[in-house]
């Protein structure tokens, strides 16, 4: 399992939840609550890439409070559609966070990984990562630029993935990435 699902989730609430939270005076405050609560960490990559048990730690305390904001803000501002649709998106990713958050198996298994993952990820791909992050939190932001961002980071670490970390790191972005991967489709971006 693997920690990017925790950025997925973090930018698929801000891709999904800010066009909605134009109904009300209160889901607008709930929903810059929530933005505000989690933005210091999206390029923190202590948060985004944690490579120790400590590290994850304190992601998961603040993956839980952020998500205790989402499901009240999701919970008060959005229909039961929109429900299903946000929890379709992002409910492979949340599951993962929640095992490694939960299981020291999966904790582990993440572990294994982590140092590898990080260094490709932030290392080799740093500033198409870093776009990626701006598009995807930036509420103005376009889905065809967002897409394009992702396109970028995704060309940029596939094949480093696949040679330096192996098929299950690979397997791991693309889990992560499921809420990017069908809201862009089979589009090249470049």
């Amino acid at each position: 399992m693997e920690m990017k699902s925790v950025l997925f989730i973090l930018l698929t609430f801000f891709g999904l939840a800010l066009t909605e939270a134009q109904q009300k005076n209160h889901c607008q405050y709930m929903l810059y609550n929530c933005t505000q609560m989690v933005r210091p960490f999206l390029n923190d990559d202590r948060y985004m890439f944690p490579t120790s048990p400590r590290d994850i730690d304190d992601m998961c305390k603040m993956w839980s409070g952020f998500v205790d904001c989402v499901r009240h803000f999701m919970t008060d501002c959005s229909s039961e559609d929109q429900r299903s649709k946000f929890n379709n998106a992002v409910g492979d990713s949340m599951d993962t966070v929640h095992a490694i958050c939960s299981s020291d198996k999966y904790q582990t298994e993440y572990l294994a990984n982590a140092e590898c993952f990080k260094r490709v990820s932030i290392g080799s791909c740093d500033s198409y990562y870093r776009r990626m992050v701006e598009q995807v939190s930036n509420q103005e932001a376009e889905n065809n630029h967002i897409c394009c961002a992702y396109s970028q980071f995704k060309n940029c670490v596939t094949e480093p993935l696949m040679e330096q970390c192996g098929n299950r790191a690979k397997t791991l972005l693309d889990h992560s990435m499921t809420f990017l991967m069908s809201m862009c489709g089979k589009t090249h971006y470049s």
